[in-house]
């Protein structure tokens, strides 16, 4: 099962979000406390063909930015390799449109406590632990492909890979059975060798920054945390100072150097 798992990961990663979406959505609306009346809507898309006897492992979809309404034009591309694909939308947001009410209820709080509680709920209805709002449950949307509730998990992009590890980490004991987590350019999971292990020269010949980042060994892929160094200035647009209403300021860096300042090129 391990290697199985594993293979199923290497596929997933391979392939995701290149695919346009080929099937229709199966739309439903799932009961939870952040959405009100309507509830959060919940896309599935299930393949084609069961290429697993045992059934199709199933891929909760995680979409970046901070405003996106959680149901893209676009599969991740896992449908084509026999996963039942999940999209749904974040409290509040959501299109509707001739054909489907992709809309959810409730406030949009950006990604916090709420959207990561209906993350959570998408995760269970995945899990085929609870029900839609009419009693109705996965396997009544996958067109008789049947899901792999033992094989679930969660594809995050850009920073829905903050939310992946937000909502395993916040939900652990409700959410034992999540199998695993794949995370595509997010600030989480995948070492960003463009960024925190080293800026790729190769690309942009005008950046100071080293190659590599002399906290990183690429050999090994340890991380020397000795000099990682918090500073309140440094803000999520880059450079110092921002203005009160701005970006967020506060970050760590790797001072490589150890005199407390943050040196581009060196640090």
């Amino acid at each position: 099962m391990e290697g199985k798992r594993d293979c199923l990961i290497l596929i997933l990663l391979l392939v995701l979000f290149v695919s346009p979406l080929h099937a229709q959505y199966n739309v439903t609306h799932i009961s939870s406390s952040v959405a009100g009346a309507q509830g959060i809507a919940v896309g599935v898309i299930p393949p084609e063909n069961q290429r697993y006897p045992d059934g199709a492992p199933i891929l909760v979809n995680v979409v970046g930015g901070f405003d996106s309404n959680g149901l893209p034009s676009q599969s991740t591309g896992a449908v084509e390799h026999g996963f039942i694909e999940i999209h749904f939308s974040w409290p509040r947001m959501g299109p509707v449109t001739q054909d489907y009410d992709f809309h959810s209820g409730g406030l949009y709080d950006f990604r916090g406590p709420d959207c990561l509680q209906a993350l959570r709920d998408v995760l269970l209805f995945a899990m085929g632990i609870i029900s839609d709002k009419d009693g109705r449950n996965l396997a009544d949307f996958t067109n008789g492909i049947i899901p792999l509730y033992s094989n679930v998990g969660l594809a995050g992009f850009s920073n829905g890979g903050n939310a992946t590890i937000a909502v395993a980490g916040l939900y652990g004991e409700m959410l034992s059975s999540l199998a695993w987590i794949v995370n595509y350019e997010s600030p989480v999971g995948d070492g960003m060798p463009g960024a925190e292990a080293g800026a790729d020269t190769t690309k942009n010949t005008t950046d100071p920054n080293p190659y590599t980042n002399p906290a990183y060994d690429p050999d090994t892929g340890v991380w020397d945390l000795s000099t990682l160094t918090w500073d309140d200035t440094v803000n999520t647009g880059g450079g110092h100072g921002a203005a009160p209403n701005g970006p967020p300021r506060g970050g760590l860096y790797f001072d490589i150097n150890e005199n407390g300042v943050v040196d581009y090129g060196t640090d």
